[in-house]
């Protein structure tokens, strides 16, 4: 059984290209979704360059990438890291070890009584690998025990990008799609116009423009 990602950081990939394939997952997804609360990966319309992740079943987790740097955290409701598996609820001691001061404003998930619903967090400065805190020695379980292997997966690669989504859709998806998206600007239709299941132009011009993103179409 393979152990979570914040013990394994060397199989993600660079911030630039998980934060990419992210982005790149909420605009196909809202290209062809036409129900916002139904999707799990969502640019942030409050946020620049956020991206957050959404089980549908109460994991979340959420990629930031503030220049320079990124920030990644997560939160397995089912995780024995969970604050909610504690007596008093409580973030694990030793999650937030390390991180640089000036991440330490970025986006938060869901907050209950001040604590912060998260059971992975990590990060990259510019310069070096990607980084977490420590967790004693007695963090309980084994395999993926943070849900960061399951949550982050279809951002690692483009297989498991394209994976997710042909599974989560049901559907046979261009494999080239999600190279398709810069890292921030316009949208070509042209890079939607085969998808399957693919929504009006209308529509999707309107919701790309609530994120403040143009969809440049054909004329």
């Amino acid at each position: 059984m393979s152990l979570s990602y914040t013990r394994r950081t060397h199989d993600l990939p660079n911030p630039i290209e998980l934060y990419g394939r992210a982005r790149a997952l909420a605009l196909v997804e809202l290209a062809i979704n036409d129900r916002p609360l139904l999707r799990v990966h969502t640019l942030d319309p409050a946020i620049d360059q956020h991206v957050r992740v959404s089980s549908g079943s109460g994991d979340e987790a959420s990629v930031w990438l503030p220049s320079p740097g990124c920030v990644v955290r997560g939160f397995d409701h089912e995780s024995e890291l969970s604050p909610w598996m504690a007596d008093e609820r409580r973030i694990w001691p030793g999650l937030f070890d390390g991180l640089p001061p000036e991440f330490a404003d970025g986006p938060r998930l869901n907050i209950h009584d001040g604590v912060e619903d998260l059971t992975f967090l990590l990060w990259w400065r510019g310069d070096g690998p990607w980084q977490t805190g420590t967790l004693p020695p007695e963090v309980p379980g084994q395999g993926d025990l943070d849900g960061s292997h399951v949550l982050l997966s279809p951002l690692a690669s483009d297989v498991g990008g394209l994976g997710f989504l042909n599974e989560v859709y049901e559907t046979d998806m261009p494999t080239d799609i999600l190279g398709r998206f810069p890292n921030e600007g316009t949208v070509d239709w042209d890079a939607l116009s085969d998808l399957p299941n693919l929504r009006p132009p209308d529509v999707v011009a309107m919701d790309l423009a609530s994120l403040g993103i143009d969809l440049n179409r054909p004329s």
